[in-house]
């Protein structure tokens, strides 16, 4: 039987790390799991995406209870696997059908432009990382179904503009799965202290290398290794490709800018494209403030300091 703890600061496997450990996804890589789970990353902070679902998760909740009155929705705290302590989740919210347990529910909001990766109401068809969420969940919990109440937002907006769900019943063997890479990825990586390869360009394995190598150690150069040569080849390759689509990219986005001429926006059949003035902001030019002010310049030194400068990453020029 699965048993319930508390243990909110625990470092351990989840719900949202273990999309990241099968396939990258938008909470992560392997290799910025691993630096989490290791202790040489710090929780990130909450961004507005975090504080918009956790003040709509209530009101999503509510907005389920009332379409399924056949189930009692409660809360619940984190899960733990009998065998294995460091494999938890943290469901949003479980579904209780004459006291017993028969269902989960995880909760999201998710924004209006992005309705695309979502398929009809009441299939499966949620983008992968939740997927893997309410896999995870169900296999911790034992249960059949688990179900997903999803609250679409208007970009730089709070209000729920249209409410869907959705239903993921795990097929057999697929939690074994998970579980199996979830136990090797301990294993082998956090246990080991062996960092996985680094497989996705994502915000967190950035910020660490960045902080970790800060600064040049001046006239130190590597030897063009084979793998070196290699991945630089690859690197080549892509800023080829990737200049292209950025040029193609930029006459699409002119050509429509042209079209829109004065027009707010247009509304196709992919959807709203908008091109609205934002609103008037106020910037103080506090250099001029002070220059009008005349300080000495004991004062003025006084308030500078050395910053050291960041490390730019350059490619050699493209032949002609």
């Amino acid at each position: 039987m699965t048993q319930t703890i508390d243990r909110s600061s625990i470092k351990a496997i989840g719900g949202s790390t273990i999309a990241a450990i099968l396939s990258d996804s938008p909470w992560g890589s392997p290799y910025s799991v691993w630096l989490q789970l290791t202790g040489k990353l710090p929780p990130g902070e909450e961004n507005a995406a975090m504080s918009r679902g956790n003040a709509a998760e209530p009101v999503i909740a509510s907005m389920y209870a009332l379409n399924h009155p056949e189930y009692s929705v409660e809360t619940h705290g984190i899960v733990e696997h009998p065998e294995f302590s460091y494999l938890i989740g943290s469901p949003d919210r479980l579904l209780i059908q004459d006291g017993e347990l028969v269902a989960g529910l995880e909760i999201k909001t998710a924004n209006i432009m992005d309705m695309n990766q979502w398929g009809d109401e009441g299939s499966a068809e949620i983008p992968f990382h939740y997927w893997c969420q309410c896999l995870w969940y169900a296999g911790l919990l034992n249960v059949p179904v688990w179900y997903v109440a999803v609250g679409f937002v208007p970009p730089e907006r709070r209000k729920i503009s249209v409410y869907r769900e959705y239903e993921v019943r795990p097929e057999p063997g697929q939690f074994d799965m998970m579980l199996n890479k979830a136990v090797r990825f301990w294993t082998e990586h956090v246990e080991a202290d062996v960092p996985p390869p680094i497989t996705a360009p994502d915000r967190e394995t950035t910020r660490y290398l960045r902080s970790r190598y800060p600064v040049h150690e001046p006239d130190k150069w590597l030897e063009p290794t084979e793998e070196i040569e290699e991945l630089t080849g690859r690197l080549l390759e892509a800023r080829k490709v990737f200049d292209a689509s950025e040029r193609e990219f930029e006459l699409c986005k002119t050509l429509m800018i042209a079209a829109l001429g004065d027009a707010e926006g247009v509304t196709t059949s992919a959807g709203k494209i908008t091109y609205k003035a934002s609103k008037p902001t106020q910037k103080t030019d506090w250099k001029a403030v002070a220059d009008s002010l005349s300080p000495p310049k004991e004062i003025i030194d006084n308030f500078t300091k050395e910053m050291p400068g960041s490390r730019r990453f350059l490619l050699p020029r493209p032949m002609k």
